[in-house]
């Protein structure tokens, strides 16, 4: 089972900022394929693991707009995020000791 990772910028500047550096680092030359997405054919960077993950990583501190898609398997384009994401901050053990650093602070005061 084959998973792709792809790369759909939302705007010119992301796309003209990214494509050079995608070329620069000999990952894509352009646009590598059209997918769909969301009900709609987009053109999208087919781009490998390592780069998606640095993106997403450091999302914030970019100035770009992308979402990172993936597909596994030949199934359905869907967006991607790392994984766990998310899931610790609404995990019973961080919700319980976010309870208990509130619960000390109120009774320092």
């Amino acid at each position: 089972m084959e998973t792709i990772w792809y790369l759909y910028t939302l705007d010119g500047f992301t796309n003209e900022a990214l494509s050079r550096e995608l070329v620069l680092a000999d990952i894509a030359e352009e646009p590598s394929t059209s997918v769909l997405y969301n009900g709609k054919k987009i053109s999208v960077w087919r781009v490998p693991f390592r780069f998606a993950a640095l993106l997403e990583r450091n999302r914030h501190t970019f100035p770009f707009s992308f979402i990172v898609l993936v597909q596994e398997g030949g199934g359905k384009v869907r967006r991607w995020h790392l994984q766990g994401r998310g899931k610790i901050s609404r995990s019973k053990r961080a919700t319980k000791a976010r309870r208990e650093i509130k619960r000390l602070k109120q009774k320092e005061h």
